[in-house]
């Protein structure tokens, strides 16, 4: 099944050319088109002939959903999840995986090409998930339903229609078994869905979090409003009743946006944090609070950071640390460490787990440039920077401005990755190594690390 085109869509015949950054193929039309507007198709897989249905267009591109394979790809496999077409969280699922990292590896030396700080740099092979079902140990599951009738899933590409998951193959199987549990009960105290049009109801979202090492679940409660019921008395239910969940808590969040964590997270019964252990290193996950979305995902990057850093650096500066992933599995090659948070759980959990590291909580341009002008530590031999989706802009200048001699960094968004490269070029850096780490398999997602030195080493 895939998604619900138009009433009287037109349809197109086309040939599926490739996979990029998107959820939707490229295709051409193999017959006459009106305009010049890329053709993107949701469940296309390169090579495929196919008849596609027109879902709307743009200016930048022709949007259709998968109708007839009329030719079917040597790179097209069966998708494990049902769901595949129309939720959206998995869109090449149906793409094989060999083929999968091929066009992440195209899609990387293509942005690569495009930067003269980085076109010069060899391929290296992809680092990829060991694991391609059951990985996420991160679950975010928006509510839909009615009370006594809640529903959990994601919402469909280009869509604000909640599509229902059951059973999700790529979330960690004893998050989802505790995650149907939890709705099971919040069914039986009928517990209302938020809605977002007229402010009215109680639960907005469903955040899980596994710890593969303990098998232990932490779960957030995100709700509009709290007043309805005692939430408290709700929580230590919930744990007493779900074998495996060990941490509840609330997160308020009333705005009427896509926004899913409101500012405050409040323990409501049990632990307030989890233990993962990656590297042989015990690691503290605030389920609030950011961390990788699968502990595969996260062993994969610490490897990869660890392979781009010196064997020593005495002085060590993490910015955007979280809980301190890279601090803790980086601990064996520095002798002073200084981390960066903007979250107040993440930096609690950075003080209770690097009790001699100076752990400073707030926004990383304001405290980078405020090191700039402290006299009492020396300067970082090492900065690591783990920055958002939108990359660092300003704050590369207040890590050039420590003048460091190296920088490791980290990027979620391959994009902002060439950005944030060139302006660390514009203050002497050479990046020096580039490699590709793939966390999401069956999406068009991955990360970047990478190594730069300053001009004169």
């Amino acid at each position: 099944m895939g998604l619900s085109p138009p009433l009287n869509a037109p349809t197109l015949t086309v040939r599926v050319t490739g996979l990029d950054g998107d959820a939707a193929a490229l295709a051409v039309p193999l017959e006459s088109e009106p305009g010049s507007a890329p053709i993107r198709v949701y469940g296309g897989v390169p090579g495929d002939h196919a008849v596609v249905t027109v879902l709307s267009r743009g200016r930048n591109a022709t949007w259709t959903d998968l109708l007839h394979v009329l030719g079917t790809s040597p790179d097209r496999v069966p998708a494990p999840c049902p769901h595949a077409r129309t939720c959206g969280g998995c869109p090449w699922q149906a793409v094989s995986r060999p083929a999968q990292l091929r066009a992440k590896a195209a899609r990387l030396r293509a942005l690569m090409d495009g930067s003269p700080n980085l076109r010069m740099l060899a391929d290296q092979p992809f680092r990829s998930s060991p694991r391609i079902l059951g990985f996420r140990t991160k679950l975010q599951m928006p509510i839909g339903g009615a009370p006594g009738a809640l529903t959990a899933g994601f919402y469909g590409p280009h869509s604000k229609s909640l599509v229902v998951v059951d059973d999700c193959v790529v979330q960690h199987p004893l998050g989802e078994r505790v995650r149907r549990a939890v709705l099971n009960h919040l069914n039986q105290h009928r517990v209302a869905p938020w809605h977002d049009e007229d402010g009215t109801g109680e639960l907005r979202t469903l955040l899980l979090r596994v710890s593969e090492y303990e098998e232990h679940v932490a779960l957030v409660l995100v709700v509009g409003d709290a007043s309805r019921r005692d939430w408290v008395a709700l929580g230590q239910e919930l744990i007493a009743e779900i074998p495996g969940l060990v941490s509840v808590g609330q997160n308020l969040n009333a705005a009427r946006q896509n926004v899913v964590l409101g500012p405050i997270t409040t323990p409501l019964a049990g632990r307030v944090l989890l233990t993962e252990r990656i590297l042989g290193v015990d690691i503290d996950v605030d389920t609030a609070s950011f961390f990788q979305t699968s502990a595969v995902g996260a062993t994969l990057l610490a490897e990869a950071v660890r392979d781009a850093c010196p064997p020593a650096f005495p002085r060590f500066l993490e910015v955007y640390s979280g809980t301190g992933l890279f601090a803790r599995t980086l601990a064996d090659r520095y002798e002073h460490a200084t981390l960066i948070e903007r979250s107040d759980g993440g930096a609690r959990a950075a003080v209770a787990r690097f009790p001699t590291a100076r752990v400073v909580q707030g926004d990383a341009d304001a405290a980078l440039r405020a090191l700039a002008h402290d006299d009492t530590p020396s300067a970082p031999d090492l900065i690591l920077l783990d920055p958002p989706r939108g990359g660092l802009g300003p704050t590369a200048d207040a890590v050039a401005a420590l003048s460091p001699p190296r920088v490791v960094l980290v990027s979620c968004s391959p994009d902002a990755f060439v950005r944030d490269v060139d302006r660390l070029a514009s203050h002497g850096y050479a990046a020096v190594r580039v490699e590709g780490v793939d966390l999401f398999p069956h999406t068009p997602h991955f990360e970047v690390v990478t190594l730069l030195q300053k001009a004169q080493l």
